[in-house]
């Protein structure tokens, strides 16, 4: 049978306690069995008192009836011997049989007391009982002599006193009879002593006996204690190191218990724990993204196995390197300002392109993401190889500027035909001509403008769009924002709204400008008719911030994200009037990178949208 920890620590308990109990009662029992013995002993010593006294007595009364001088008083043979001239009187008679009388009485009382002792005892109260009979015969006896003596003249006194002797000397030997005798001897108290005192040195031997087991016992409750509870906790506390330095684990520890069962726990947290690891350890060897852990000398503590793909060179060798050495000289400033960031913690987390290179003399472009662990002083980076990405990138700017170049020509020469038959080269049109001809001059502009964008974007991306920034006027800027847009608006029936709360701001006029006019010509387009868009300045802590807003229909919460893609355009919000490239936001995007500015979008269905951009006052009023 099975036991827990509980029961059997209270079965451990309970053992030397019922031992302790048990001791507790026997020297109890002897205790009581010392003080029984200790009574009986007084009750032996009161008895052989009693019956000494009464012997005592007994001599008294001998003396007295066989003429014998007891404490002076005159003798029953001096009365038989009286002779004229002798002082003996009748009232010495009449003393001598008081003195008698009295002895009687005090036999009688000794034998009360005896039956009174004896009274639990009932052989020795038929002793005691037979004592008094023959006392009281004696006394009886002695009242019929002195009715006698009382009776009769003097001369026949010794004829009566002699009768009387022979009398109360057979009662009296009656009195003290052999078995009064043997019961005196039975009631010896000496012995009675002796058991009590044996009884209670045989109780001071048990108690310290029961003393000496009691420690004994604790000592081997105290060893089953560290062998069956102490020692399995240990092993449990090395499990958990074992388990907490993913070291193997002893084998199981029996019983069903809870030490068992928590064992059994810790053994099956070591089996998941190897599980994940394991699992953790595949995915970490077969990421695709180059994984590593530098130490703070940036020396590669850890890395994956795609380092091999990458590096050419086996995961075990790179270990203890420099990773510094396979970042190429043009993207190592990038790679010390990340990394740099990355133990500031920095929100949101530092990221960096930074392009590697291998063993063989190959390059890679990746984009690094370190993080610092200040509790193990370690960075763990991701390089995630983005080569395809570039290149992609790449061969897509060739391929648009290569469309854009070529259909440059031949839209600005049909651009330059529709321009002749608005002037009449090729003679009056008439009202169907005509129309057609608004709707082909229209397409041609939209054209011109897709190619001027394309072509402007492709500019921006291959960076040869030159930032040169000035402290410019606010007032000025939203003057040259808002005033070419005023017609386009008023023709839709909506009033610019111009809020300026600053003075100057540090920026590039033109781009700025231009990524300002894209936002207001936006609104301007989605804007009701009867409704006005807002254009405004103000100082929001460390930033300059313009905004544009509008009270049109607002962008869907899962578009907004989008708005900022390339080509994409919300259907809803353009019209036949005023059609949409899907490129103006994404050059507003990037322009705003180039002059270090940052763009949010506030925006409610139904309510209306507003486009906030971002300066940082660093550098502003220069």
């Amino acid at each position: 049978m099975s036991l827990k920890i509980g029961q059997q620590g209270m079965i451990m308990v309970a053992v030397p306690l019922i031992f302790e109990l048990a001791v507790f009662g026997f020297v109890i029992e002897l205790n009581q069995q010392a003080e029984d013995a200790a009574a009986r002993a007084r009750d032996a010593r009161r008895i052989n008192d009693e019956i000494n006294a009464m012997i005592q007595t007994i001599y008294t009364m001998n003396v007295l009836s066989h003429g014998m001088s007891l404490h002076g008083l005159p003798t029953m043979m001096a009365l038989a011997s009286h002779t004229p001239g002798n002082p003996t009187t009748p009232q010495d008679i009449a003393n001598s049989a008081r003195r008698l009388k009295e002895a009687e009485a005090d036999i009688l009382e000794h034998i009360d007391n005896l039956k009174q002792l004896e009274k639990d005892n009932p052989a020795d109260l038929v002793t005691v009982q037979n004592t008094e009979a023959a006392a009281l015969r004696a006394r009886t006896h002695v009242a019929d002599v002195m009715k006698e003596v009382a009776q009769t003249g003097f001369e026949n006194l010794p004829a009566i006193l002699s009768r009387l002797r022979g009398t109360l000397d057979r009662d009296l030997a009656k009195v003290i009879s052999p078995e009064l005798l043997d019961l005196a001897k039975r009631k010896v108290s000496d012995e009675q002593e002796l058991k009590a005192a044996d009884a209670r040195k045989l109780a001071q031997k048990v108690l310290f006996g029961a003393v000496a087991m009691s420690i004994l016992l604790a000592l081997l409750v105290a060893k089953l204690f560290s062998d069956r509870i102490a020692s399995r906790l240990a092993k449990l506390r090395s499990n958990a190191i074992f388990l907490s330095q993913r070291q193997s684990l002893p084998p199981r520890i029996g019983g069903d218990d809870e030490i068992a069962e928590l064992d059994g726990s810790y053994h099956e947290a070591a089996s998941l724990l190897r599980d994940s690891e394991d699992k953790l350890q595949n995915t970490f060897d077969n990421a695709a993204d180059l994984i590593c852990s530098l130490n703070e000398q940036l020396s590669v503590d850890v890395v994956n196995k795609t380092s091999e793909r990458l590096f050419h060179i086996k995961p075990q060798d790179l270990l203890g390197t420099r990773f510094v050495q396979f970042v190429s000289e043009s993207s190592r400033k990038a790679f010390f300002d990340v990394i740099d960031a990355a133990k500031l913690q920095t929100e949101p987390a530092a990221s960096a392109e930074v392009q590697l290179k291998n063993a063989i003399g190959q390059t890679f472009d990746t984009v690094c993401i370190p993080k610092w662990v200040a509790s193990e002083r370690t960075y763990f980076c991701v390089f995630h190889d983005i080569s395809e990405r570039k290149q992609a990138e790449e061969i897509k700017r060739e391929v648009f500027a290569m469309v854009s170049h070529d259909l440059r020509a031949p839209v600005t020469s049909f651009g330059h035909f529709t321009e002749m038959l608005e002037d009449g080269a090729f003679g009056e049109l008439n009202s169907k001509g005509e129309r057609f001809l608004k709707y082909a001059t229209a397409s041609v502009s939209q054209m011109q403008k897709l190619l001027d964008d394309v072509m402007f974007l492709e500019r921006i991306k291959g960076r040869s769009v030159r930032v040169s920034k000035t402290s410019l006027k606010v007032s000025e800027v939203l003057a040259n924002v808002s005033d070419p847009l005023r017609i386009f608006a008023q023709n839709k029936g909506v009033l610019i709204d111009v809020n300026n709360e600053g003075d100057n701001v540090f920026s590039d006029q033109t781009l700025l400008e231009k990524i300002l006019s894209n936002f207001l010509g936006n609104a301007i387009k989605v804007a009701p008719a009867n409704s006005q868009v807002r254009l405004a300045f103000k100082v929001k802590g460390t930033h300059n911030v313009f905004l544009v807003g509008d009270d049109g229909p607002g962008i869907e919460e899962d578009k907004i994200s989008r708005l900022f893609d390339r080509f994409y355009s919300d259907e809803t919000k353009t019209t036949e009037q005023s059609p949409s490239s899907g490129l103006g936001l994404t050059i507003a995007k990037e322009l705003a990178d180039l002059i270090g500015a940052r763009i949010e979008v506030e925006s409610e269905i139904g309510v209306g949208t507003t486009f906030n951009l971002l300066l940082e006052q660093q550098g502003y009023d220069q």
